[in-house]
């Protein structure tokens, strides 16, 4: 009985109402440009809840440093955000792009 009343008040706490702007989705980064993760999430009645994050380049796992971290590998980096008290995850794809111009050099210097 103690189990089934601690279910119910745990399942409670969970926000029923839709996140705004949850949705997995796929953006470009220039390589080497520092990235920064998202930290709140938005619900639709205007309720704020914690975001937690986990990082992945070619399926290895990234360190994150102050909500963000350095774009250095080529690649696509897979980012799973998870907002306190929603089961619902959202994963954007981050596809590396460089537009660094290339240097041609003629002659000897």
């Amino acid at each position: 009985m103690l189990a089934a009343a601690l279910f119910f008040s745990l399942a409670a706490c969970a926000s029923s109402a839709a996140l705004s702007d949850w949705k997995d989705g796929e953006e470009e980064v220039a390589f080497g440009s520092d990235y920064r993760l998202m930290t709140t999430v938005s619900d639709e009645d205007g309720n704020t809840y914690d975001v937690s994050a986990e990082v992945s380049v070619n399926d290895t796992p990234v360190t994150v440093t102050g909500n963000s971290f350095t774009v250095s590998e080529k690649g696509s980096y897979r980012v799973v955000y998870t907002a306190e008290g929603h089961e619902n995850t959202m994963t954007v794809i981050l596809k590396v792009v460089d537009r660094t111009a290339p240097v041609i050099t003629i002659g000897e210097r």
